[in-house]
């Protein structure tokens, strides 16, 4: 498997791969494709008379059914994974020359009898003419035997015979078709039969010529739709690799990279195949993803471009190089990577990669040389499309010579503009890295207490190499670690000292980070669960309304019911009208307490002119209110009553009686919208922007002096212009005090909630 050619056809591979991936975890997969090496016989099919065999015919099979087979299930896909139905339509299904097959040949290879009418005639002839001959055969043996003399009837050279002792030869007229090896056998035809063994040989032979004339015609057959043939053969044999490509991304619980346009690399949770494969991957993926730890790494063009990685040995500097080798390969190849959804990857179209031991006795190279053609082959190679990994960069010779020749590797690659990570345990490399431009520090984490890694890398700090406590930990004497301690130098001691430090108070601020981050997700559960029960309350809240508008309308349907009996019980003389009337006072008076009186007597015409300061009846809120401006464009009129201001229409107005002031009929108590009228959501859908905010301003003054808190608006979600309309008309809206969209379940974009002064 090699890496493509261009970025645009891994893609294509890569999304071709999470298809079948798809399929494959959903059980729809492909399934084996066991197709022979079908060269030889399409070589065959060109040369002109030539005629398979039937075993070259039996090859065949497979490919025809697996391009039905393959053909159906991509198809069938084809409207979840469009791409896995263009790569089905290039198959080229043969179903007539299936059936060709099948009615020609039994699975063995033998030809059937159905193969032709000639055919299947020719074989019951030879069959009932064999079966008469082998009765004669028997019967001849059985007259002939007696005592101890054994014959028999057999088959010699394809005629039927009989097995003769030597002394009894003489009793039998007829050809010795042979003899046994000790001469005391011999095979003889007797002269009776022998025209029926002839007739059975020429039966064979028409029999062989029959279906000799039947593989040619369906070589002929095949040999017209040889094209397609191989074109399916070549076919099948690419879905065949993407297929194993999909079974890997199964096995290793793999995902899509993104390639980047750019040189950036972008990895999390990403873990080396093998090390899944060591740990059961497939069988037991969650176990071998919690024993395996995941790589996070990030760099970018034109930043830190350079990463140079340090820390102990053993430490997983090494995996770490071909962790990201291995699947930046891959990716370019088309398969899918073991690591978290995301990641990005640069597009290269070269590496150079130096690890393990580079000594060589057939070329006469020692391991400092092996490394040196290395380095060298990666300065060549570096570039914006290149990606270097050089492992243990600077070893094998002086160290004050090969940090010398690893800098100015480093100095080379940092120039190039290229990715690349470097792996050192050279310290006077980690100060030229921190205060070069392009270059970052790293290293891998180790645990002080256990003397052991973690295998994590960290970016941004150098690493130590830890070889006293890993000493320790294997067992090392310890007076010789000791003394080894002594022997380091001052300086080298000092800086060990500090980066200590400097690691313990790392530790320190990540533990501070997670606190805040657990104190951060507390708040944030916390808000939610405020949240979810202020929408209880509001859900109790709205029930509670709902239930009283009810009760009010049983109420009022209860009060109409008494008027119809105290009208019914007057005709009928049951009842005096004063009665009747009394009745009707008190069922009036207790639903005054929760509805509007419904009389309207005191209502005149629509005004013909409205000025400011002039009462009205407003037929809508069912009270007195006072004009505070004159009617706009639209004639609507801007009133104030009980101090709240309402825009109503001009025609919604009625000149008011002098006594309808002070008529005591009039109730005292708040007056409220009718309780089938309580505006808890209005629905603009299907309306002309001018008609729905017509109606939502009629919602909002009825909403207002019902005392409600919040009104629904359905707009729906269509263009938007609707919403913005909404939006626009509320910011303008005295009563409105914010807005905002609906909760998922009260409809999300498609509603609007606007929660109301007071």
């Amino acid at each position: 498997m090699n890496p493509l050619p261009t970025r645009e056809s891994a893609e294509a591979v890569l999304s071709l791969v999470a298809g079948l991936k798809t399929l494959e975890e959903s059980g729809d997969g492909l399934g084996p494709l066991e197709i022979e090496d079908l060269a030889p016989v399409f070589s065959r099919l060109q040369i002109a008379g030539s005629t398979l065999g039937p075993e070259e015919f039996l090859s065949l099979r497979p490919l025809l059914g697996s391009s039905r087979r393959i053909r159906g299930i991509l198809d069938r896909a084809g409207g979840t994974f469009p791409d896995l139905a263009d790569l089905g339509s290039s198959l080229h299904p043969l179903p007539h020359l299936e059936r060709a097959l099948d009615k020609t040949l039994d699975p063995t290879g033998e030809v059937k009898d159905s193969a032709s009418g000639k055919l299947k005639g020719i074989r019951r002839d030879r069959e009932q003419k064999r079966e008469r001959l082998r009765g004669r055969m028997e019967q001849l043996a059985s007259s002939l035997g007696g005592g101890d003399t054994a014959v028999r009837v057999t088959l010699r050279e394809g005629r039927y015979a009989l097995t003769v002792p030597q002394e009894h030869r003489s009793k039998i007229k007829g050809l010795v078709l042979d003899r046994s090896s000790s001469g005391a056998t011999f095979y003889m035809e007797p002269l009776d039969v022998v025209d029926d063994n002839n007739t059975l040989r020429e039966l064979e032979v028409e029999e062989r010529e029959e279906v000799r004339r039947i593989l040619a015609a369906l070589t002929e057959t095949v040999r017209q739709e040889q094209k397609p043939l191989r074109e399916d053969w070549e076919r099948l044999g690419w879905v065949d690799a993407l297929r194993a490509r999909a079974l890997l991304a199964v096995r290793l619980g793999a995902e899509v990279p993104v390639f980047s346009e750019t040189l950036r690399l972008k990895l999390d949770g990403a873990r080396h195949p093998l090390l899944l494969e060591a740990r059961g991957a497939g069988e037991e993926m969650k176990k071998a993803k919690a024993e395996v730890v995941p790589l996070a790494l990030e760099l970018e063009a034109g930043g830190n471009r350079i990463l140079l990685i340090t820390g102990p040995n053993m430490g997983g500097k090494t995996v770490a190089l071909k962790t990201l080798g291995l699947l930046s390969a891959m990716a370019e190849s088309g398969c899918l990577i073991p690591a978290s959804p995301g990641c990005v990857l640069p597009w290269v179209t070269d590496w150079s990669v130096s690890l393990g031991d580079e000594q060589s006795l057939d070329q006469d190279l020692s391991t400092f040389a092996g490394h040196l053609r290395r380095w060298a082959e990666a300065m060549e190679v570096a570039g914006p499309d290149a990606m270097v990994l050089l492992d243990e960069l600077g070893s094998g010779t002086d160290p004050t010579e090969g940090a010398a020749l690893a800098q100015s590797v480093l100095e080379r690659l940092a120039q190039s503009g290229g990715l690349g990570l470097v792996t050192t345990h050279l310290g006077t490399l980690k100060a030229f890295a921190a205060k070069t431009e392009g270059m970052q520090n790293a290293s891998m984490a180790f645990d002080p207490e256990n003397r052991k890694p973690t295998y994590q890398l960290r970016v941004g700090t150098p690493g130590d190499s830890h070889a006293m406590d890993m000493a320790r930990g294997l067992g090392f004497p310890e007076d010789r670690v000791v003394r080894a301690e002594e022997l380091v130098p001052e300086e080298e001691r000092d800086v060990k000292k500090l980066m200590q430090e400097l690691e313990a108070e790392r530790r320190q601020l990540e533990m501070a980070r997670e606190a805040a981050e657990c104190d951060r997700e507390e708040a944030r559960r916390k808000k939610a669960e405020h949240r979810q029960q202020f929408e209880r309350l509001m859900e109790e809240r709205a029930g509670i309304r709902a239930k009283a508008a009810r009760q009010a309308q049983d109420m009022i349907r209860r009060a109409e019911e008494t008027l119809r009996q105290a009208e019914k019980s007057a005709k009928k003389g049951k009842r005096s009208k004063d009665q009747g009337r009394a009745k009707l006072a008190r069922e009036h008076a207790r639903l005054s307490r929760v509805a509007v009186p419904r009389s309207r007597e005191v209502a005149g015409a629509v005004p013909d002119t409205v000025e400011i300061g002039q009462k009205f009846w407003a037929e809508v809120l069912g009270r007195i209110v006072e004009v505070v401006e004159t009617p706009d464009g639209r004639e609507r009129v801007v009133v104030v009553s009980n101090g709240l201001r309402v825009t109503l229409p001009r025609n919604g107005l009625r000149v008011v009686g002098e006594t309808a002031a002070e008529t005591p009929t009039t109730p005292r108590v708040e007056p409220k919208p009718d309780a089938e009228e309580l505006p808890f959501e209005v629905d603009l859908r299907g309306l002309r922007v001018e008609e729905s905010l017509n109606r939502l301003d009629r919602a909002l003054d009825q909403a207002l002096l019902a005392g409600l808190k919040e009104l629904r608006v359905i707009h729906g979600k269509g263009t938007g212009a609707l919403k913005d309309a909404v939006e626009t008309f509320c910011r303008n809206h005295q009563g409105v005090n914010a807005t905002r969209e609906a909760e998922r379940w009260r409809g999300g974009a498609g509603a609007t909630v606007i929660e109301l002064e007071g």
